[in-house]
Order: structure tokens, then C-alpha cells, then sequence
């Protein structure tokens, strides 16, 4: 696709939209903010209202390259890319646009730089149609004029099936990496799939079976490439594993900390990654041992191993708990920022911290106010000549794509420590077991508003869910005999999709076509991430008559577990 000259001149006047750049407003966390009031100073893009899922890079002259989704006027979403350099931030240029353009808070379109070229990728909708509602394909497209203009590569995957292929990234030699769901229409587990982007090269599987719904970061050492990404064992513990290519060969899988977190479902947190020479460091999210934590790792020897992790948040006695979605930037010397989302209430912060080699860690610092759903993405961060960007979604009537410049100096500098330990206490925040249920609020299937403090005095099984969720829709008929089961004797099943609200109709097409007899209820501003700290899907509570969580389960159930038959037996017996 190929914009106009004219605007392909403008494109490249840096500065054209910086606009008035201003100190940043306080983040207005409320109470339970972490140490530090808010810092930096805005730069925000060039992006419309509605925009979303930014994405950052360096350019090869060490400027700041960005992309982004934004509505199209002209009908879907288009593809959108601007550089900042001398303070300053180009005009917006557009990579590719229409209705099948995927507008995703977290699989967001990618750019990097490449031997004097830029890449980007994005996702479709198949041009032929068919293969569900998440059927989708990997779109590459490159520009040898900085940006001003681009070229459609077409898709670095060549099986032609209608299936998901997602979560991609971009290696700056030239190499795409996405999850290829090809496998799945048969059967078959996601894979770990990577191609040379220009020009196109035969496809290589790194993993054959890794988690289907985590985004993938990747990195260059002095050694070579490397890409990190949530792994899926046979057993369904999902952890962080590490691919590298050294001599030109792609190594085995390797983990990169045994979490040992075990989820049958849809954790939608993928690993951050950066690396300078032979150090590299990995920050993610995990919920194992039902401890919701962010974690960082170093490694001194491009990838191949790495010190114990250590712990950059858990939940607090407060009520915040992380919600995972992290980035992690090298700073100066030895040391990184780690970036990520946390969540108290119905409030969601973008939190940062620096941590180095050895356990090292800094304070926490709130930098801004993010939507209390699973619309904000993934912030992202970056070092510059400006100091620390951060780039998010922020909420509101419609969303938008906001930027910080943060002066190193505002980060808190680290106090040497031990590695976090890997406690796997529960935590007591949020919907927890032996805890009250949250307020909690949403809509009937018919519009109504209902909350759960409707349900007091019945034992209530409530069940987070979404129609892209494939372990949801595969627990549902699960749900169905559950309630046929118990509800003469009291038990009332609530299915609760947090589908978005282009997705609602949906939705309810799909429960009516399955004949589902228990109740819907609609959640499309997704409260349920921060009200019942359900970061991950499906999740299923069981509440007793006073409204007490006496279950809870992330990942997927059956009719036939023994831990929730127990629990609702318990419950449907108490008086």
C-alpha cells in the first residue's frame, strides 16, 4: 500500500504533529498507590480517539518507532506508524486498513527496523472468509523510504488454512515469529512458528506446542536472535520457555524458570524480552501456586541461562494485585525497567520498577491510569535519548493511545537484595476462597443490570467466559450438566462473557444455537478483571447462601471434578 507523495513528504518532516508537549497529569491512582507520585512528561502520538495497542521499537539511528490500531473513517481499522526524533513526532502514516483489519488490544501490529528497511506486520481476516470468528492471518508489509511508504508483503505462512495465526513479532534481521494455529483444525496444539520476512523464506517450527492465546517478544544478542514465549506441556503448565539461534541454527526449547503454573485455559500474558550484547533479561506473569506475581530474570550469556528470578510485584495487603501484561526495557549500565498492570478494586495502574542482576530492585512507581479491562493491553516501554517511553491505552469514552517521556532519575535506582523467593501463598485480595464475594455488577441477556448480591441466599456457580476463548467453549456444555444436575436442589449456573461490545450478539447467538439452559449475563466492559481478579479465562467461583467464595478454579472444569462436586454438595447442604 502506497500513500500519496505529498503525504509521504509530510510523513517524513519530523516533528509535523508533536504538538504541545507538557508535564504528564498525576496518575490519579487513589488510595493504595504505590511509593512515587506520578512523573514524565506527555508526548503523546499522533493517534485518533479509539486508537489502541501500541507497539514500540528502535529505529537503526536510534530514534522511536511506533504502530498502532485506530478506527479507519472510511469504515474498520487501519494500520497506523509514526517515528519520534528531535522531540518530535511525524506525521501518521498508514500501513494498511479495511474491514478485515483485526483490531486487538493485545495483538497489536509490530515494527522493526531491518538493514536500512522497515518491517511491519499486522493481522487479517482471511480474504476468503471461512474458519470461525478468530480465523486470522499474519500480514507483512515493509518500507525502504523510512516509512513513508509501504509495500505488502503478503503473509509469512503459507498453509492457506483458515485458522488463527497470531501474536506475532519481529526479529530486526528480518525474521517474523506468530503462533500458527494450522494443527488446531484438526486437533492439534498451537505451534511456535517462524519465516524470513524479506523476502519470504521457508517456514521453521521452534515449538510445536505452546499456549495459544500469549503474545511472543523476541530480541537480538551479540549471539544472535532470540524469542520468548508461554510454552504448554502436555500437562497444561504453562510456563516461559526461550528458543535462540546460534550459528545460524535454532536451538531446543528451554524454560526460562520452572513456575509450575498449571492452567487448562486462556492466561492472555505473554513475556517481555530485551537484550544488549550477551545480556538479556525476560520479565512475565504468573498466577502458579493461585499467586499472581511479576517476575524477572538475567542472563549474562545471550539467553542460554538465567539466575534465579525475582519477584517486582505481588499482591498486597491493600488490595492491589498485579495483572501481569509486561514489558522490560535495558536501561544504562547492568540494570532494567520492568513495566506491567495491576489492579485494586475497579482501578488498573500501569506500575514500573528497576530491577538488576542479583535481586536487585528499586521502588514501585505508578506512571498512569489504565481501563479496568482487558482494553488496556499491553503498555509498553522503551529506552530513548528522551529517557524511559511508555506507550498505553488509555480509557474514557474511547480509548486512546497516550505516551510519557520519564527521566531515568525518576525511576528509583535499585537496593541490592536476594532473588524474590517463589512463595506460593494464596493471596488475600479479590475473589478468593473463604473471602466475600466483590460487588459485582453486570447485565442480563435482556439489558437488565444485575449484580451477584441479587443471588444472596441461593448457592450460585458463576463462570467468566468468551466466545475467543476455545477452553471456555469447551467447559460449557460441562456447565450445562451441572446445572441440570443441581438445580432442583438450589444451585443457579451464571455464565458471565466478557466479549467485547462488537462481540455481544455473539455471543448470545452462540449460547441460543447450543441451547444452553443456564443464564447469561454480559459483561462487555470486562469489570470481571479487576472486580474478581480474573486476568486469565475461563474462571469458575462457587459462592454459598452468605455470598463466600468456597471455590474457585482459573483455568477449565468438569461436571465430574471432584474439588467443585465437593464444594457445591458442601455449599447446598449448609443452611
Amino acid at each position: 500500500m502506497r500513500a500519496p507523495l505529498c503525504a509521504a513528504l509530510v510523513a517524513i518532516a519530523l516533528g509535523a504533529c508533536g504538538g504541545a508537549e507538557q508535564a504528564s497529569p498525576a496518575a490519579q491512582p487513589g488510595a493504595g498507590q504505590p511509593a512515587g507520585s506520578a512523573a514524565g512528561r506527555a508526548i503523546d502520538p499522533p493517534a485518533e480517539p479509539g486508537s489502541l495497542a501500541p507497539r514500540l521499537a528502535r529505529g537503526e539511528s536510534g530514534e522511536l518507532l511506533m504502530t498502532w490500531v485506530e478506527p479507519d473513517p472510511a469504515g474498520g481499522h487501519r494500520i497506523r506508524f509514526a517515528r519520534r526524533a528531535r522531540g518530535g513526532w511525524s506525521a501518521p502514516v498508514t500501513i494498511a486498513s479495511g474491514p478485515r483489519v483485526v483490531a486487538s488490544p493485545v495483538d497489536a501490529p509490530a515494527i522493526a527496523a531491518a538493514g536500512g528497511a522497515l518491517l511491519a506486520s499486522h493481522a487479517e481476516r482471511p480474504s476468503g472468509g471461512g474458519g470461525g470468528d478468530h480465523a486470522q492471518d499474519v500480514v507483512l508489509s515493509r518500507s525502504a523510504d523510512g516509512g513513508a511508504t509501504w509495500t505488502r508483503l503478503g503473509t509469512p505462512h503459507r498453509d492457506g488454512t483458515a485458522t488463527e495465526h497470531g501474536f506475532f513479532s519481529l526479529i530486526p534481521r528480518g525474521f517474523a515469529v506468530w503462533l500458527d494455529g494450522r494443527a488446531t483444525a484438526t486437533g492439534g496444539p498451537t505451534a511456535l512458528r517462524t519465516a524470513a520476512a524479506s523476502p519470504p523464506g521457508a517456514e521453521q517450527v521452534l515449538d510445536d506446542r505452546v499456549c495459544d492465546c500469549c503474545p511472543t517478544a523476541t530480541a537480538t544478542t551479540e549471539l544472535g536472535p532470540i524469542v520468548v514465549y508461554r510454552d504448554r506441556g502436555e500437562d497444561e503448565v504453562r510456563d516461559i520457555s526461550i528458543v535462540r539461534q546460534v550459528d545460524g541454527a535454532w536451538t531446543a526449547p528451554a524454560a526460562v524458570h520452572r513456575d509450575g503454573w498449571r492452567i487448562e485455559g486462556c492466561p492472555v500474558n505473554g513475556p517481555a524480552v530485551a537484550a544488549r550484547g550477551r545480556e538479556v533479561v525476560v520479565a512475565w506473569y504468573t498466577r502458579a501456586g493461585d499467586a499472581p506475581r511479576v517476575l524477572v530474570a538475567f542472563s549474562r550469556d545471550g539467553g542460554a541461562s538465567f539466575e534465579p528470578p525475582a519477584v517486582v510485584d505481588a499482591a498486597q495487603p491493600d488490595g492491589r494485585a498485579p495483572a501481569g501484561q509486561v514489558d522490560v526495557a535495558l536501561d544504562s549500565g547492568p540494570t532494567a525497567i520492568v513495566s506491567w498492570l495491576a489492579s485494586r478494586g475497579e482501578g488498573s495502574q500501569v506500575l514500573v520498577r528497576r530491577a538488576a542482576p542479583g535481586g536487585g530492585l528499586g521502588s514501585v512507581r505508578a506512571l498512569a491510569a489504565a481501563p479496568a479491562s482487558r482494553r488496556a493491553g499491553i503498555p509498553r516501554i522503551a529506552s530513548t535519548e528522551e529517557g524511559l517511553v511508555l506507550a498505553w491505552t488509555a480509557g474514557g469514552e474511547a480509548t486512546r493511545v497516550r505516551a510519557l517521556a520519564i527521566a531515568p532519575r525518576e525511576i528509583a535506582s535499585v537496593a541490592q537484595a536476594p532473588a524474590g523467593a517463589m512463595t506460593a501463598a494464596r493471596p488475600e485480595v479479590g475473589a478468593t476462597v473463604g473471602r466475600a464475594a466483590p460487588d459485582y455488577r453486570a447485565s442480563g441477556a435482556d439489558g437488565r443490570a444485575v449484580t451477584l448480591a441479587d443471588h444472596r441466599g441461593e448457592v450460585v456457580l458463576l463462570n467468566l467466559w468468551a466466545t475467543w476463548c476455545a477452553p471456555c467453549k469447551k467447559e460449557m456444555p460441562e456447565l450445562a450438566e451441572l446445572h441440570r444436575r443441581y438445580q432442583t436442589r438450589g444451585l443457579r449456573v451464571i455464565a458471565v462473557s466478557l466479549d467485547a461490545p462488537e462481540a455481544r450478539e455473539r455471543a448470545l447467538e452462540y449460547v441460543a444455537a447450543e441451547k444452553f439452559p443456564f443464564a447469561v449475563w454480559l459483561d462487555p466492559d470486562d469489570r470481571a478483571t479487576q472486580v474478581l481478579a480474573a486476568p486469565s479465562l475461563p474462571v469458575t467461583l462457587v459462592l454459598d447462601r452468605r455470598g463466600t467464595i468456597v471455590f474457585r478454579r482459573d483455568g477449565t472444569i468438569t461436571a465430574a471434578d471432584a474439588e467443585l462436586v465437593g464444594a457445591i454438595e458442601e455449599a447446598l447442604a449448609a443452611r
